[in-house]
């Protein structure tokens, strides 16, 4: 079987019951015998409630801060959606951009990917966990967290062009990577 990535949106896990019905998904595929990895981005209205702290404290408030304050909302959906996807019996593995090396230029709130690698995703996959990843994160090697683009395209264009390789140790041949609607 291929390797899905799958993108959901602030939206799509907007709240508990909705985060779940995206892990139910997720599972489907999984139990088709897919790969899964999933981006995920804050939940709904997380990103604008932050800004709106940031701004509380400092009227232009300095873009690496607001990266490290912005990048706060997707490492709870990466929580909160592996724990959804454990409770149906579906073993997941949560990740920061940082922690899967999701490597970027300097360029805080709209930082590009230059580099993503591939290892501990590829080794999760491998022992048939699905990967949840954060989205809108990523590291440069001056600083511990860049933000990058929020869209979708720009996301899922961003890892097709990469030349990662999350082929698992099992499976010599060239992964299929597609992308569902969320």
């Amino acid at each position: 079987m291929g390797l899905i990535v799958q993108k959901y949106g602030g939206t799509s896990v907007a709240n508990a019951e909705r985060i779940k019905a995206v892990a139910e998904r997720v599972k489907r595929w999984r139990d088709e015998g897919h790969r899964v990895v999933v981006v995920v981005s804050a939940m709904s209205g997380e990103t604008d409630r932050l800004v709106g702290l940031a701004k509380q404290i400092q009227e232009r408030p300095l873009p690496r801060e607001l990266d490290v304050l912005l990048s706060t909302g997707e490492q709870v959906t990466i929580a909160l959606l592996s724990m959804a996807l454990d409770d149906m019996g579906c073993a997941a593995r949560s990740y920061t951009g940082g922690q899967v090396h999701i490597l970027t230029d300097s360029v805080h709130n709209k930082a590009r990917i230059h580099d993503i690698d591939g290892a501990r995703v590829g080794a999760d996959l491998a022992a048939g966990r699905v990967v949840v990843i954060a989205g809108f994160q990523g590291v440069d090697t001056r600083c511990p967290c860049a933000c990058f683009p929020a869209s979708k395209k720009a996301r899922v264009r961003s890892l097709r062009s990469r030349k990662t390789s999350w082929k698992t140790p099992k499976s010599p041949e060239s992964p299929s990577v597609e992308t569902r609607p969320s």
